[in-house]
């Protein structure tokens, strides 16, 4: 099938709500999109077209995307009973959507359960948790979280838990750390995690960490959010020899289209435009934005303008698909957004929200890629480690 024809029926086929209905159609598949703590629990109706963010249904459909897996997330705020509670009321969230809009989205617990929501041209939702820490230090959480449909759990967020370490703790030269990696405990929820076929998530986690999760975990391991470290120098982004060690697994790196993942030269750049506007940077410190990413995204809300600016290409995407591929192979990668709902951050041009999924297809066949390299990268390839992990659950 010539791309142009693939990209054309993409569009067709997500605007009348027939999406995959045919086995010979791609599967668009965001691995981690943040909507339900960045907007839902705002008190956003995504079930409709929204004038603000980047993600409600109308706008995922006319992306083409078939199965979303939405990213339960809480900050270090969120540890233990409070943490666990807290990614409970956003998985109920989910679930009272889909129960208002059952012609619209679902939640599937497997591959199979979505694939048979979107040949009903129904959005597949799936949940992944974002942060240990939301855990507390109880496999019976866990074993509760996987009931409820949790199909990965990303190992760490920014902030260390008690039982594994962080890519931020990790890497600071300031903080010194008692022990790095998994402890006893984290062993045991990697070995959890494999027997409740939900899928060790590595994106976060200290280098420490990941490779004992590498020699503990028996199932391909996924990183919903990660890019290529070898392009774009931060802690968040993976080596190659780490790239490699996760295609030996058989698992899958997302690619993120967060800005400060994809361009190293993108926080100078935001320094520089802060250094242009000192009043109004004091004054929204002064509000209480004291985070750095607090402090850019409401930057970027005052001064929308600045958001163009610094949105990186969506060629820049593609070239860290480009090195994962080098690396590891082309069933080795996949799309994990990053999308926050509210978010004010620059994703790149053509991927400022969730309808742009048919531009990244066409930048990829632009690039050299085949109608099947892109059915994989935008979906296949997590499809296959998802299911990987879910049939070797231990019944």
């Amino acid at each position: 099938m010539k791309y142009e024809v693939l990209l054309s029926l993409v569009w067709l086929l997500a605007s009348c709500g027939e999406l995959s209905k045919r086995k010979a159609d791609p599967i668009v598949v965001d691995a981690h999109n943040d909507v339900l703590s960045g907007t839902v629990l705002k008190g956003f109706d995504i079930s409709v077209l929204l004038d603000t963010g980047n993600t409600d249904f109308v706008r995922l459909k006319a992306g083409g995307v078939g199965l979303q897996i939405f990213a339960v997330f809480g900050d270090q705020r969120y540890t233990g009973s409070q943490g666990f509670s807290f990614a409970n009321r956003q998985i109920d969230s989910l679930y009272a959507l889909a129960r208002r809009h059952r012609d619209k989205i679902g939640v599937a617990h497997t591959v199979l359960q979505a694939k048979e929501m979107i040949a009903e041209g129904r959005i597949a939702g799936m949940v992944g948790l974002e942060g240990g820490h939301m855990m507390g230090d109880d496999l019976d959480n866990l074993d509760s979280l996987a009931k409820r449909g949790v199909v990965y759990m990303t190992l760490t967020w920014n902030n260390s838990n008690t039982w594994a370490t962080s890519s931020a703790d990790e890497e600071d030269a300031g903080k010194q750390l008692e022990w790095k990696g998994l402890t006893d405990f984290g062993k045991q929820v990697v070995r959890r995690m494999n027997k409740l076929g939900m899928a060790v998530d590595v994106s976060h986690a200290g280098e420490k960490t990941f490779y004992d999760v590498i020699a503990v975990s028996k199932l391909p391991i996924l990183a919903s959010h990660s890019n290529a470290r070898a392009l774009c120098n931060v802690h968040r982004n993976l080596t190659d020899h780490q790239i490699s060690a996760i295609a030996k697994t058989g698992g899958v790196v997302c690619v993120t289209f967060y800005a400060p993942f994809l361009d190293d030269t993108y926080n100078q750049r935001i320094e520089k435009a802060m250094q242009r506007y000192p009043l109004v940077v004091d004054s929204l410190k002064a509000a209480g934005y004291d985070s750095h990413d607090r402090l850019t995204a409401a930057l970027l809300s005052v001064k929308p303008d600045l958001g163009d600016e610094l949105r990186p290409p969506i060629g820049r995407v593609v070239d860290h698909i480009d090195h994962i591929v080098s690396v590891a192979g082309i069933d080795h990668v996949g799309i994990g957004s990053d999308y926050f709902g509210l978010a004010t951050f620059p994703y790149p041009d053509g991927l400022r929200d969730v309808t742009g999924y048919p531009r990244l297809a066409q930048a990829l066949a632009d690039r050299g890629y085949s109608s099947e390299d892109v059915t994989k990268i935008l979906g296949a390839n997590v499809l296959r480690v998802l299911q990987d992990n879910i049939q070797a659950k231990t019944r």
